[in-house]
């Protein structure tokens, strides 16, 4: 097992689904498209005006694989801890500190 898998607290599924991203350093919302997904946080590629430390915010659906029962439609609000340069993209890796179901959806997770 490598020491990257060992430190994590939550499995990771490979989902990739289109979202939006809000971010103090971008001048509007912006897309971005997940490559995985935890309980724990998320791998996106975005645009380039997603900074190291900034905190996001995101509109996921989270999966059966990891909610266990059905898909959720999930608030996400986090820190970026990790930036990686691709040209006019990156790749970031955000913590999540909060979420919550969206309300709309609050009637599927009961």
């Amino acid at each position: 097992m490598s020491r990257e898998a060992e430190r994590r607290r939550h499995a990771r599924i490979a989902v990739e689904q289109i979202v939006t991203l809000t971010c103090p350093t971008c001048p509007s919302d912006t897309s971005a498209v997940t490559q995985n997904l935890s309980l724990g946080g998320v791998s996106l590629r975005t645009s380039n005006c997603v900074k190291e430390g900034a905190e996001v915010a995101l509109l996921l659906v989270f999966p059966v694989e990891i909610t266990r029962t059905r898909e959720v439609h999930i608030v996400c609000r986090g820190l970026v801890l990790r930036r990686e340069e691709h040209g006019t993209r990156a790749a970031i890796a955000v913590e999540f500190r909060h979420y919550e179901p969206l309300p709309q959806f609050q009637d599927e997770v009961a």
